[in-house]
């Protein structure tokens, strides 16, 4: 085993396939849009896909380093900031996901709803006798979006 680990460590050939692998979860979101196979509701599977992405390219990222302290291998250090990158990108293709599917790109909605997020899902922030003291016509509209909601 050492002796594969240390060839794959002296193979410039791996970092390619490593990319490679990377990109296999989006093009399989890719191929299940196009071929309508995301399911009964393809916007939730493309929001929590991409999410469970980023998150398992985070843990990855995280774990190379104490795998090289263990292993001794220092070549999994090169492969950090892929993984780093591809977690990050997941992440974004969530939000983008839940900013286009799920609240349509209102950018109001978007600050409420994580802002409901924030508060650990309590409403009190957008009762409507809250929202007549401060006469604000896009907040009012935003709450009541997010009442309709809850």
């Amino acid at each position: 085993m050492k002796r594969l680990l240390r060839v794959i460590e002296r193979t410039r050939a791996v970092k390619p396939v490593v990319f490679v692998l990377c990109l296999v979860p989006l093009a399989s979101l890719v191929a299940g849009a196009v071929s309508d196979g995301l399911g009964a509701n393809p916007a939730e599977t493309l929001i929590r896909a991409n999410g469970d992405w980023a998150l398992r390219f985070l843990c990855a990222c995280l774990a190379l380093t104490p795998l090289r302290v263990v292993t001794g291998i220092q070549a999994f250090a090169r492969y950090r900031r892929m993984l780093g990158l591809f977690a990050f990108a997941y992440a974004v293709l969530h939000l983008l996901c839940y900013a286009v599917f799920d609240q349509g790109l209102v950018v109001a909605d978007i600050a409420a709803a994580m802002s409901v997020e924030g508060l650990l899902g309590t409403d009190d922030v957008f009762a409507a006798d809250l929202h007549a003291l401060r006469p604000q016509p896009g907040q009012a509209v935003s709450a009541e979006n997010i009442r309709k909601v809850m």
